[in-house]
């Protein structure tokens, strides 16, 4: 028999093959019929070795009295969030680093180096946080703390990805990523609640949409936010996948002055600083009020398959890496030119680019993420602009091993690890939890992360992105969708922070800028610089400014020293 007495569980999240996993465990009397229960049994009866067998979102703490030990473990990609704080052997654990600031065990001291990784990178990279001896346990780990001792482990990693031998059939790859993908939604559409799916009008979303309905025996609720502005507009696209699979859609025209007046409720959503979120605050507000409970996302389907520029510019530029032999002077030289040929935010970012001293994959993913360049950050503030980059030197611990994986495996590897987990599932989790909204993303299911990512190159990426994610599902999406150019779904807000929301940002800048270790003169000349059409100054880094301020207001103001 399986004995469960001697250990007690929290658990965050949802495991997708829980059925699965009880019919491998019916020497255990189950008495209800919760996924909950079946990770008690599997721990029981295979240690921390059934974390490797749960799919799912989960982020869970397991006591274990009989040992006096403390198991927790997070799921593979980092969808659900787990923060800690170990000191004085005291050991607390929450999914919000709010939660365990509001214990008063944890100084609100804030840690510069984390402000300087959001400056450059619109969030914090794990596992570091904002806040001072606060951590997060990284994505596919678990960790067991016994007597004041925390000790790490990976249950997943990039050696369990089994590389293909020999030539490729094609047919027989594209479907095995169908067969996959499919069966990732259907596992995932098991929900006792009411259950929808975000809908762009891009591939990704549009893709789920289409294997939802074929699992489904009910028309699919789909929700689509839309804009006036046209270039920002795909309501079009939507509208016609919805019409196809029959779907109850739901388009959610939002405007600049119903985002002002949410604003203070969706920065103050924010357990930490980010560059996203009001995006998903926005549609997962929509989806309450429709009485949905859980929703598809596709996120994830760029990491996979290639969708991003980035992917292509990397593969592009390694066939160029003997320029990087030449000396540093030359291609500065080189980059001076091309920014004064080019005098917007682009050739800013091409003389950056010229001048990293390696195209090596940590240098060049750093590149392509950043948001605040060295020049602007030492401008603005000396002090946080003496900080470290932490995200290059976090990938070169971890890159060595990716390299058995093809070049654009190791980059969306790169994506998953650094922009996914630490800036689009954070957000996608604090923003749609703020209404209670649970949302899902089949394309992170391990099985297609492990076979996308070991794809060949020229198989992967031969004419176009996501062109095998395209075959494999194209004869389930219109033709027109299909070859249309991709948009990314995004506010309109260089327009909305120039014009509509430019006395609430003001506010916020003027503030921020008022702070000591801050350039008071430096932050409101640039800030100036971006309000008069200054193409070098991006929306992104203004929008990066006012949600630290906020953030800062929130969280620190009045509270403890600050931790330099």
């Amino acid at each position: 028999p399986i004995i469960i007495d001697e250990v007690a569980l929290i658990c965050n999240g949802e495991i997708y093959n829980y059925l699965s996993l009880k019919e491998e465990l019916k020497a255990y009397a189950f008495k209800s019929s919760s996924d909950t229960e079946v990770i008690l049994a599997a721990f029981s009866l295979w240690g921390t070795a059934c974390f490797a067998r749960l799919r799912g979102q989960f982020a869970l703490c397991i006591y274990d009295r009989q040992e006096k030990q403390l198991i927790m473990a997070r799921d593979r990609v980092g969808e659900k969030p787990f923060y800690y704080h170990l000191a004085n052997d005291t050991f607390l654990f929450a999914s919000e680093i709010r939660a365990l600031l509001a214990t008063e065990l944890v100084a609100p001291n804030l840690e510069m180096r984390a402000v300087a990784d959001f400056l450059r990178y619109q969030s914090v990279t794990g596992p570091e946080t904002m806040i001072e001896g606060v951590y997060s346990l990284p994505p596919s780990s678990y960790g067991i703390y016994k007597k004041g001792v925390l000790e790490i482990a990976t249950y997943w990693s990039i050696d369990d990805i089994k590389l293909s031998n020999g030539r490729i059939n094609k047919p027989a790859l594209l479907a095995d990523i169908k067969n996959v993908f499919s069966d990732a939604v259907k596992e995932q559409m098991q929900s006792d609640v009411p259950l929808g799916a975000f809908l762009s009008g891009g591939i990704d979303s549009s893709a789920i949409v289409a294997m939802m309905s074929r699992h489904s025996h009910n028309p699919v609720h789909t929700f689509h936010v839309s804009f006036d502005q046209k270039a920002y507009d795909e309501s079009h696209y939507a509208e016609m996948i919805a019409k196809q699979y029959q779907t109850k859609h739901t388009r959610i025209l939002l405007r600049p002055e119903s985002l002002l007046e949410e604003m203070p409720s969706i920065l103050k959503s924010m357990d930490a600083p980010s560059g996203d979120g009001p995006n998903t605050y926005m549609i997962s507000k929509a989806v309450k009020d429709q009485g949905i409970k859980v929703v598809m996302s596709g996120l994830g389907g760029d990491d996979l398959f290639a969708g991003y520029p980035g992917f292509l510019q990397y593969q592009k530029l390694k066939k160029f890496s003997l320029f990087w032999k030449l000396p540093a002077s030359l291609r500065s030289a080189f980059g001076d030119v091309l920014a004064h040929l080019m005098p917007d935010n682009r050739g800013d970012r091409l003389h950056a680019l010229l001048n990293i001293p390696d195209i090596g994959l940590a240098e060049f993913y750093s590149w392509s993420r950043r948001i605040f360049s060295e020049d602007d950050l030492r401008r603005l503030s000396p002090a946080i602009a003496q900080s470290s980059d932490s995200m290059v030197i976090k990938m070169q611990q971890w890159l060595p091993e990716a390299s058995k994986l093809p070049v654009l495996g190791q980059y969306g590897l790169a994506e998953l690890k650094a922009y996914t987990a630490n800036v689009l599932l954070k957000d996608a989790d604090v923003m749609s939890m703020a209404h209670s909204i649970e949302i899902r993303c089949p394309f992170l299911d391990h099985r297609l992360i492990e076979l996308a990512l070991s794809i060949p190159d020229a198989v992967k990426y031969p004419h176009y992105p996501k062109q095998l994610l395209v075959e494999a599902i194209s004869p389930d999406l219109p033709e027109s969708l299909v070859k249309r150019r991709k948009m990314g779904f995004s506010f309109p807000w260089d327009h909305w922070l120039r014009h509509n929301l430019a006395s609430f940002v003001a506010i916020n800048i003027e503030s921020l800028a008022s702070r000591p270790w801050f350039d008071k003169k430096e932050v409101m000349a640039y800030y100036w610089r971006f309000k008069n059409g200054d193409s070098r100054v991006h929306w992104s880094r203004i929008w990066l400014l006012v949600v630290l301020e906020s953030w800062l207001r929130e969280n620190i103001d009045n509270r403890q020293k600050i931790s330099v």
